[in-house]
């Protein structure tokens, strides 16, 4: 497959890695740099075929809003159960499941459309001003480029037809403030999925896009938040990017993914942790001076 934009490739083909060559993608780097090469060989579909995607409920809800959100396609499948816990419920998703749709209980079905709409509200509201995700840009766009010999991809949720702004879309249980973003940030590869999605559009169209966050909470009133990493991030996850390309190619030619070390690593207590022992051996050595204090009177004035 040629380097380039492709507007219709099906998610599935998408996850299977349709390159020439094993591809880095966001998810990839990740674990290159946050893990190890020997966890990146297993969650890669083209490495390890029998690698699985991790199915929960709390995504199925992200997928089904995504999809009506950002192509206007409801793909959610009503399960009428209250939980899981049924039989006849558990074969119901998987049904659903294997026909392409997010099989969601009652309570989440309903939920998905009301979260679909204040979004929509909430982007016509805002800075952005964005009237239509579907006249005004692309979703589920596959970006392919090339980085000398490293092959990568990466699969935009929402593109602007000329290719000025990116929106990646997120759902979450938790708060969608931009300080827990803030903080939520590095760990979730937030910075990479930024530079990385940035870089491919680069390569292909020309073009260096804004990249912004738009987050949603999945609890009502489903409030959101956009959220855009500042020029700090770019250049760590920029070098985040790059190492993780030099150890991509390294292993690659030499079909080798090492896991942790394999000799005794002896390790450092956190600072916090010393402050925090320091702290409390002061306290409990100022109240047992006080405890003796008082004995020592106490045995004075009695005796």
């Amino acid at each position: 497959m040629n380097p380039g934009s492709y507007f219709f490739m099906p998610e599935e083909d998408y996850h299977k890695d349709p390159c020439d060559e094993p591809s880095l993608s966001r998810s990839t780097i990740l674990d290159l740099v946050t893990k190890t090469p020997r966890h990146a060989f297993e969650n890669h579909p083209r490495l390890n075929p029998q690698a699985e995607e991790e199915q929960k409920e709390i995504y199925d809800i992200g997928s089904a809003a995504h999809s009506l959100l950002l192509q206007g396609i409801d793909k959610a499948a009503e399960v009428p159960y209250d939980d899981w816990r049924k039989k006849e419920a558990k074969d119901l998703r998987d049904q659903w499941r294997a026909l392409g749709h997010y099989p969601l209980l009652t309570k989440h079905y309903t939920s998905v459309v009301e979260m679909v709409q204040a979004a929509k509200d909430f982007l016509k509201n805002c800075e952005l001003e964005i009237k239509s995700l579907q006249d005004e840009g692309q979703s589920e766009v596959t970006y392919i480029w090339k980085d000398g010999s490293v092959w990568c991809r990466a699969r935009l949720d929402w593109i602007q037809h000329d290719k000025k702004m990116v929106i990646d879309y997120k759902t979450t249980g938790l708060l969608a403030d931009p300080a827990t973003y803030e903080r939520n940030a590095i760990n979730t590869g937030l910075d990479i999925q930024d530079q990385f999605y940035r870089q491919g559009v680069n390569s292909v169209d020309g073009h260096d896009p804004l990249f912004v966050f738009l987050i949603q909470e999945t609890q009502k009133p489903y409030l959101c938040s956009l959220v855009q990493l500042n020029e700090p991030y770019h250049d760590m996850a920029a070098q985040k990017i790059d190492r993780a390309k030099r150890l991509w190619l390294k292993c690659l030619r030499e079909n080798n993914w090492p896991a942790y070390p394999l000799s005794i690593s002896i390790i450092d207590p956190p600072d916090w942790a010393m402050a925090q022992w320091e702290k409390k051996m002061l306290l409990e050595g100022d109240a047992y001076q006080k405890m003796k204090w008082s004995k020592e009177r106490l045995e004075a004035e009695i005796g």
